[in-house]
């Protein structure tokens, strides 16, 4: 599940996953796996094609379900906030 914590986090280092691995706390690691900031970074992504209109409307339906499925809801209204 990706929570509002480790989105904070991911905005903190700007999505910069090196960036993270050398300076980020040790604190903010342990809350943290690969496939976390991954998930993260990928929706993003996905987030700025719809706002951009440039996919398809089953993807938007596909991607508003995963973001459901996988972030909690605070953490989603953070990153519809910061991209819509």
């Amino acid at each position: 599940m990706i929570t509002h914590e480790k989105l904070r986090i991911f905005e903190k280092y700007n999505g910069d996953t090196d960036g993270f691995a050398r300076t980020g706390k040790k604190s903010e690691k342990e809350i943290f796996d690969t496939q976390d900031w991954l998930l993260i970074d990928s929706m993003v992504q996905d987030l700025e094609l719809i706002k951009n209109g440039l996919c398809s409307k089953k993807f938007e339906l596909m991607t508003f379900e995963k973001l459901n499925d996988i972030f909690d809801s605070k953490s989603i209204e953070m990153i519809k906030n910061k991209i819509f």
